[in-house]
């Protein structure tokens, strides 16, 4: 999940953030200059993917199902970012979120 300035003031953030706590091997991102917050990336169909604006519950819960399913499911479709696919910038900064 990115934490960059961005993602971190737009709406939906904390409870996508919250979501990613509680997710086991889920990790904070520097930004990733997608700007369209909040942004996730997950591992899906063999590749790294990145969705912006993953705002609503039920974003939220297609990105919960792509985690078990490693498939896009179709309501995240529309806003995948093509812009950074496969890739993961800032890697050295990558932090494992756990629960507060």
């Amino acid at each position: 999940m990115c934490t960059g300035k961005d993602c971190r003031h737009d709406s939906g953030f904390a409870a996508m953030l919250a979501l990613a706590r509680q997710t086991p091997g889920a990790c904070e991102v520097p930004c990733q200059s997608l700007c369209n917050g909040p942004v996730v990336g997950c591992q899906a169909d063999g590749q790294l993917r990145w969705f912006t604006k993953v705002r609503s519950p039920k974003r939220r819960r297609a990105v919960t199902q792509m985690l078990h399913t490693r498939r896009v499911p179709e309501r995240l479709r529309k806003r995948e970012s093509r812009k950074r696919q496969g890739e993961l910038r800032g890697s050295r900064r990558v932090r494992t979120l756990s629960a507060p």
